[in-house]
This record gives structure tokens, C-alpha cells and sequence, in this order.
């Protein structure tokens, strides 16, 4: 009932509880279930470090060549004013 009322847990985990006190197996059940949500947030993070992962290289690249831009540019405009 704790598990219904507080909306942070799943929705399938009362299922899962009331199964595992049915049967005399909330120990195994739990272990089971855990390891499940365990693999499903595995792959979410895969996916969203698989995008974030090429974003973050691209704007450290673009970071670094503007880095280097801004110090030779003048330079090179110096040398063509001599």
C-alpha cells in the first residue's frame, strides 16, 4: 500500500511486492526486479550518453579552434601590415 501511495516508486512494484508476499518469495522477487530496473536505466543512459557524448566533443572542439583563432588572427594581421 506504501509503495501505491508515494508516486517516486514504479507502478509495477506494488505488483511485484504483493507477488513475492504471496508466495513467500519477496526476497527473490525484489532481486529480480531490482536487477530489472537496474538493465532498463543502464540502456536510458546508454542512449542519452550516445547523444550527449559527440555534442560535448563537437563544442570542445569549436571551443578550442576559437581559442586559437583568437590569438593568432591578430597575429596574422600584424604581419600583413609590415
Amino acid at each position: 500500500m506504501i509503495f501505491r501511495e508515494l508516486p517516486y516508486f514504479d507502478g509495477n512494484l506494488p505488483v511485484v511486492a504483493a507477488n513475492g508476499q504471496k508466495y513467500g518469495r519477496l526476497d527473490a522477487e525484489l532481486l529480480h526486479y531490482s536487477r530489472f530496473i537496474l538493465e532498463k536505466i543502464e540502456e536510458r543512459m546508454n542512449v542519452i550518453l550516445k547523444i550527449i557524448q559527440p555534442l560535448m566533443f563537437s563544442l570542445i572542439g569549436l571551443l578550442i579552434v576559437s581559442i586559437y583563432l583568437a590569438v593568432l588572427l591578430p597575429m596574422f594581421s600584424l604581419l600583413e601590415g609590415i
